[in-house]
């Protein structure tokens, strides 16, 4: 007999990701629902990837690409499954989380997009803490990356209707895209169930990610929060105002400045945060932006290394 449930497709961009591939594909191969795909559209590895990828029943291809996004929009397009989630092959599904997105999306047939929590592992796979993004909050989208694609499931009617991503982008951060979203569907459709769903590997996060990168990825954000910005009944959504918004996009501006070593920038981008609203300087998140962009890109990294450290240490003294 024919399983009538929806196909769930895992599309995975891939360049040099021996290390960590094998415990990806394992946890798509462990998901209990009957009816999925994963297919991993990889840049060119040359470490061995590649003789991990035949040792599985998954699809697969290989093509230069410009970066992660562009390789996700390709495994988009080779593909046709029903409903769409995005797994770097550093990063792990949770078990069951596609039976469970899959009943989220049969309870309530007019959403676009089902997401739940994440778990952030250090580089020893250990958990530093576990990201619960909540309902969508416009005001505070604006402020932060707001959603991990790991533990994200869209119809895959969303990209016919959004568009792909923009493949140019090679740093971290898919806030073009999501912002894009946003504006499109209403916040009623995108639904929030508050489970783990998968698990990122932050030792990995800036990988492969340049300073040139960190500079792109402040214009792609700052461009994204205009456009967003710029149309009325966008802003007519937000509960604090335009102003507040438009600080949180120049705090976001300035710690990328900050990580590409643009120090200027990265203080005019700060300043201009703090014009739109004065109160910023007396809240903990204005304080935190403002630290990263004194301290930039290597200390912060470096302290991050030692928060997580620190961390280790305590969770094995309790033990």
């Amino acid at each position: 007999m024919t399983d009538s449930r929806p196909m769930i497709t895992a599309v995975t961009p891939c360049l040099n990701d021996a290390a960590h591939l094998p415990e990806m594909i394992e946890s798509f191969l462990a998901q209990s629902y009957p009816n999925k795909e994963l297919f991993v559209q990889d840049g060119g590895s040359t470490d061995g990837s590649h003789d991990i990828l035949r040792r599985y029943p998954i699809r697969w291809s290989v093509a230069r690409d410009s970066g992660p996004h562009d390789a996700i929009n390709k495994a988009i397009l080779a593909t046709s499954g029903d409903i769409v989630v995005v797994m770097p092959a550093n990063d792990t599904f949770a078990p069951g989380a596609f039976s469970r997105a899959a009943a989220a999306f049969e309870s309530r047939p007019g959403i676009a997009m089902v997401y739940g929590d994440c778990k952030f592992l250090d580089e020893d796979g250990a958990v530093c803490r576990i990201d619960r993004p909540g309902n969508l909050d416009l005001d505070a989208l604006l402020w932060t990356n707001w959603l991990m694609l790991q533990s994200a499931y869209f119809r895959r009617e969303t990209f016919e209707r959004v568009g792909l991503f923009d493949g140019a982008i090679k740093g971290p951060g898919d806030t073009d895209w999501v912002l894009r979203m946003v504006a499109i569907y209403p916040t009623e459709s995108m639904l929030y169930v508050p489970e783990v769903w998968s698990s990122f590997r932050l030792g990995q996060s800036y990988t492969g990610v340049s300073f040139r990168d960190c500079e792109q990825n402040a214009r792609v954000l700052l461009a994204a929060h205009d456009r967003f910005l710029s149309a009325t009944a966008n802003c007519e959504r937000l509960r604090r105002g335009e102003s507040r918004a438009r600080a949180g996009m120049h705090c976001q501006a300035a710690f990328w400045y900050a990580q590409a070593g643009r120090r200027r920038e990265a203080w005019g981008h700060y300043s201009q945060a703090f014009r739109y609203w004065p109160g910023l300087a007396l809240t903990r998140t204005g304080l935190s932006y403002s630290a990263k962009t004194i301290l930039g890109r290597n200390i912060t990294r470096a302290l991050s290394r030692l928060t997580m450290s620190f961390r280790k240490t305590l969770r094995h003294g309790s033990n």
